[in-house]
């Protein structure tokens, strides 16, 4: 959504995979949200110039910047 180019690889059984996605515009703002119920992978820091924000709300995260790995974990 942000440069046209895929950014998203699956990591778990194909048969399992779900996803929900809404989208909007603000200006020159995309506002996303996506529910996944998979194992996802996002690349992307070298695709494109796009700033993401992530707000997990279940499950975890990990993020790797510039070498380096945070982890997150839902409350």
């Amino acid at each position: 959504m942000c440069c046209r180019k895929p950014h998203l690889s699956l990591l778990s059984d194909p048969d399992q995979f779900s996803v929900t996605q809404r989208a909007g515009r603000v200006g020159p703002v995309l506002l996303s949200e996506i529910l996944v119920g998979s194992d996802l992978s996002m690349a992307c820091g070298d695709m494109c110039d796009a700033y993401r924000v992530l707000v997990l709300v279940t499950g975890h995260t990990e993020c790797v910047h510039r070498g380096v790995v945070r982890l997150r974990r839902a409350r």
